[in-house]
């Protein structure tokens, strides 16, 4: 498993859809691993998560 960005655990199961802030407004697009991934009790958190559940 990947460590998740948001709590660092080795949380993130790669059967899962792939979870990335790319809305994060401090991301470094030339830097993907700045935008992720998160685990799915992290996600909610995040600029993308946020928006994808209004």
């Amino acid at each position: 498993m990947k460590k998740c960005l948001g709590c660092g655990l080795d949380a993130v199961d790669p059967t899962e859809p792939a979870r990335y802030d790319v809305l994060r407004p401090d991301a470094d697009l030339d830097d993907p691993s700045s935008l992720g991934p998160y685990c799915a009790e992290c996600w909610p958190s995040t600029h993308t998560g946020a928006s994808a559940a209004d």
